[in-house]
């Protein structure tokens, strides 16, 4: 009863027909910055430079989380991979923004996603392990890549208190983590701006195993642009409805981060529970 009980969101993006450095060019600041050919590229290799030079992590380990996202990538089979590139190829891919290479960023792939949203009563009732969005949140940072604050995201920080107030979490105590990112160094800035590892230890999630982060891949192998954001809120849901299919126990709390704009300007995060 109602059409407003049920709802369906859908995105897609096709980058194959077209240039997203273009896409990602038209909306860096049109006076001062455009003109010298400062793009997306540029600002996330600046990112990684301060990122590498404040934290001490090297292009090495980057390579490692790199191999690490493509492989949960090519074993959930719903990313096109013909191979897993190992640590040597991801360093020697073609360097894009030192100390950026290619295959550090992500990689723009074609994709789909639609979720079904529905009021209480109706997701009891049909839905045999209903996943509840506890809070949202979402924020901005300055159109100029300039104005920032250099070596953080605080729009991401932002949003992540803003979901975490509304679903009265005291602190980001999630099972699972699906986050978007537009490089390897912003995948773990993303981390630590949520909150789930302290400034510059963002890697130490790969091995401490207490939070599954981007257990589907995340971002880095595949980046449909208007869709990433999306997906990581379906992947995140399927986790906590499936986890044997991802090697998971019993999660009960998930975090599902999406990203725009050049070197990352907007963020939305979610928590969800079940």
């Amino acid at each position: 009863s109602g059409g407003a009980n049920v709802g369906l969101i859908i995105a897609y993006s096709k980058p194959s027909e077209s240039d997203t450095n273009a896409f990602y060019k038209s909306q860096v600041e049109p006076f001062y910055q455009r003109p010298v050919g400062f793009d997306h590229r540029a600002a996330s290799g600046m990112q990684a430079q301060r990122y590498l030079a404040d934290h001490g992590v090297t292009e090495k380990q980057l390579a490692g989380l790199v191999s690490k996202r493509w492989a949960s990538a090519s074993a959930g089979r719903r990313v096109p991979i013909d191979a897993v590139p190992d640590e040597r190829e991801v360093l020697a891919s073609p360097s894009v923004a030192r100390p950026l290479t290619q295959l550090m960023m992500s990689r723009p792939t074609d994709g789909a996603v639609a979720i079904l949203i529905a009021s209480e009563d109706i997701a009891r009732r049909t839905a045999k392990t209903p996943v509840w969005i506890t809070g949202m949140g979402m924020s901005g940072d300055r159109h100029s890549f300039a104005t920032r604050k250099a070596g953080a995201l605080e729009a991401c920080e932002a949003a992540a208190k803003s979901a975490f107030k509304r679903a009265g979490w005291t602190k980001p105590a999630a099972d699972v983590a699906e986050t978007s990112a537009s490089s390897a160094v912003t995948e773990l800035m993303v981390l630590e701006s949520i909150g789930l590892a302290k400034a510059g230890k963002g890697l130490d999630l790969l091995d401490d195993g207490k939070v599954a982060v981007n257990r589907s891949g995340g971002a880095l192998p595949a980046d449909p642009i208007m869709a990433t954001g999306l997906i990581r809120l379906a992947e995140a849901s399927r986790q906590l409805v499936y986890p044997g299919e991802y090697g998971l126990k019993s999660p009960a709390t998930a975090i599902a981060h999406g990203a725009g704009g050049v070197g990352m300007q907007t963020h939305c995060v979610f928590t969800l529970e079940v």
